[in-house]
């Protein structure tokens, strides 16, 4: 995380918000370079304050204050800040700027031009890159990136190394965003201890609660994104898990929805639906509970669980629907 990629630079371009605005006339942007070699170049790009030239930024009081509060740096000893917009700005501009170096090692003076548009772009508010790349370009964190998926394997091992990477990257200000269908669903079998599990919704938990703790020291509050397949068998459980407002305040959830639903669904939404578990692989069906939780000896139907989907997210926003089989197969990068 500490060094610069040509890639996170990418990132960070790429992942930036677009500020829609009247258009800013490009002829008024100080367009000529002056005379550097690449010892001035590079001097101009590791100096705290941009070249004298480049124009101050145009900034709203509430957009000050949020610099002032999550961007801009602050002395760590009594958290007063050490740095204006103007420096912020180059900060990030240079920073992202240098990976021109990565192609070409003497190329200060190249750098030096795209680190003056960039800031620019900033300044005028044209475009704005992601919080991860305002917080963390040019410092030691330098993590620019915002959002990770993060797996979560079913073992121990696996989840609390999936806990650990989450509480780094949320502290650096980024996202996270993890699937739970590989985890074997509620009563399961654990056979190392002879005993039953309690479930993936558990470790959603577990992970909400990690992130509750870390956000204290962190640049924000932490996001996370939970993600289950609609053939896992706690899909139900994951449904309407967020009724509960007081569960997991920092997650979004989303049911990972494949062809074949999508398929039964418009063909008979009266089949039965079919769940599989990730440990056996085994195929079964979902069982309807009463209030205390005891089984009907009734199964859901593919038609029902749309229907409970679509009530909760007009209720509450959640679940939202990830449409899995669609994402593969439109996927350029194949694994």
């Amino acid at each position: 995380m500490r060094s610069l990629s040509v890639l996170a630079s990418l990132i960070a371009l790429v992942t930036g918000i677009l500020f829609l605005r009247p258009a800013v006339d490009l002829g008024s942007r100080p367009s000529v370079l002056p005379s550097l070699d690449a010892a001035g170049a590079k001097a101009a790009l590791e100096a705290v304050d941009p070249p004298a030239d480049l124009s101050d930024p145009s900034l709203t009081t509430n957009s000050q204050t949020v610099l002032a509060r999550r961007y801009l740096k602050k002395s760590p000893d009594t958290g007063e800040v050490t740095e204006n917009p103007r420096q912020l700005f180059w900060r990030v501009a240079s920073h992202v700027a240098k990976a021109e170096l990565q192609f070409n090692a003497g190329a200060w003076t190249r750098a030096l031009v795209v680190a003056r548009d960039y800031y620019m772009l900033m300044a005028e508010r044209r475009f704005m890159p992601n919080s991860p790349c305002l917080m963390n370009a040019g410092r030691e964190m330098g993590m620019l990136p915002a959002c990770f998926v993060l797996p979560v394997e079913e073992s121990i091992e696996g989840i609390f190394d999936s806990i650990k990477a989450t509480a780094l990257i949320q502290t650096a200000g980024g996202g996270t965003g993890f699937s739970f269908s590989r985890l074997r669903p509620a009563g399961d079998l654990v056979r190392s201890s002879g005993g039953t599990t309690e479930g993936p919704l558990s470790f959603m938990e577990v992970f909400s609660k990690a992130t509750d703790a870390i956000q204290q020291g962190a640049f924000r509050r932490g996001a996370n994104m939970g993600i289950m397949r609609v053939d896992h068998p706690d899909v139900m459980s994951f449904i309407t898990f967020k009724d509960d407002p007081t569960k997991i305040t920092n997650y979004n959830i989303s049911v990972a929805i494949t062809d074949r639903f999508i398929e039964e669904l418009q063909a008979k939404p009266e089949t039965i639906h079919q769940v599989q578990n990730p440990r056996s692989k085994v195929w079964s069906q979902v069982e309807k509970r009463d209030a205390e939780g005891a089984g009907t000896g009734e199964y859901w139907t593919v038609g029902e669980i749309w229907d409970v989907v679509i009530e909760h997210a007009h209720r509450s926003g959640a679940p939202l629907l990830m449409f899995v089989d669609r994402i593969n197969a439109r996927n350029a990068i194949k694994s």
